[in-house]
């Protein structure tokens, strides 16, 4: 039940955060940026990128749940520690871009700075999209595990 307790304990910090981003409201000195993918035209502004990551670890803490009372076995603890690790890593990552001056980004700006921009967007999605693979195969390796001793 670690990987239940982890993904809620981060579930309540995000929306924690979230709701205090919202209640500040936006800082003058940084702006109003979003996170935008053009080609898909999909826009998230601050603190919706917060409220992604409370629901995101609360769906990971309700999937471990269900895992853990459904089968009565334990999943692997260090495959569901990485799991934690790199899906907050993701959302930490993300909102780091959000408050940061690279989120300003303009044309015309040096490409050190595009360079660094996508290195915080594109890291994420690495680590959002392993996090994904590493429950499904830690989910796999249980549901086998749990066949065997049946």
């Amino acid at each position: 039940m670690l990987p239940v307790k982890m993904f809620g304990v981060a579930c309540a910090a995000f929306a924690a955060l979230a709701i205090l981003v919202r209640v500040v409201g936006p800082i003058p000195w940084l702006g109003n940026p979003n996170v935008g993918v053009h080609f898909t035209s999909v826009f998230l502004g601050r603190w919706q990128v917060v409220v992604l990551g409370a629901v995101v670890c609360g769906i990971f803490a309700g999937l471990y749940s269900f895992f853990a009372l459904s089968l009565h076995y334990p999943m692997n603890g260090r495959l569901s520690v990485a799991n934690f690790v790199l899906i907050v890593v993701a959302f930490v990552l993300l909102i780091c871009f959000q408050y940061s001056p690279l989120a300003e980004f303009k044309a015309g700006d040096d490409q050190r700075t595009v360079k660094l921009m996508l290195l915080f967007i594109v890291v994420p999605v690495i680590c959002l999209f392993s996090g994904c693979v590493l429950f499904a195969v830690n989910c796999g390796w249980t549901v086998i595990r749990w066949l065997r001793h049946t």
